[in-house]
């Protein structure tokens, strides 16, 4: 049985297991999430990390996150030093303090998600160099919730995501409009996970 260290330990906490194997099971994951927008699929390569970072997304930062990449976490992330002492350990990221220079942001609950404007947005030139963002949320679904078109999806799909902020909608149509420029948002709870890359749109009255 998997020991994971105690809260006083010190010690740093695992990563994937077999890394050559399970990083490249989790890159399919994401990749699929993102080029099937609004599908929620579950995440085989979950991980066990620091509080407050929920498995699926520790999954995302371990496929995702490297030497050359920036992190941006959320205020309660940013409390918790054994998850930096995690993400600079098994990563090598850079953890930064402005979420503009942010190649990917970490949030803590879908509750509370800031607004996108306030990330990297790219360039029309450059659309690569923008801030992806991984949002812990407690439930996903695809029987309810709003309805998104764009491509990767044949006609329409709903998404169902909660909690969520009152103004997430709001921003995700900003967003889109935006496009090339934009942010990728992945959702993730504790064993699933759903993508909303910018070129997915609200479908016409939701």
């Amino acid at each position: 049985m998997r020991q994971d260290p105690s809260p006083d330990s010190g010690a740093i906490w695992p990563g994937f297991s077999a890394p050559a194997l399970q990083s490249q099971s989790a890159f399919r994951t994401v990749m699929l999430a993102l080029s099937e927008p609004g599908k929620v699929r579950e995440a085989t390569e979950r991980v066990n990390a620091p509080d407050p970072l929920n498995p699926v997304a520790a999954m995302v930062l371990l496929t995702l996150c490297d030497v050359d990449t920036s992190v941006w976490l959320d205020a309660e992330m940013r409390a918790h030093r054994e998850l930096s002492d995690f993400i600079r350990f098994h990563t090598g990221s850079t953890i930064v303090e402005s979420p503009s220079r942010a190649q990917f942001a970490f949030v803590s609950s879908s509750r509370r998600v800031p607004d996108l404007k306030n990330f990297a947005q790219g360039s029309d030139s450059y659309p690569d160099r923008s801030t992806t963002l991984i949002v812990q949320t407690e439930a996903l679904t695809n029987d309810a919730g709003t309805l998104l078109q764009g491509p990767g999806i044949e006609t329409s799909i709903r998404l169902g995501i909660a909690p969520l902020s009152d103004t997430f909608w709001d921003c995700v149509r900003s967003n889109h409009r935006q496009f090339p420029r934009g942010v990728d948002v992945i959702f993730c709870t504790n064993t699933h996970l759903a993508g909303l890359p910018r070129s997915t749109r609200l479908a016409s009255g939701a």
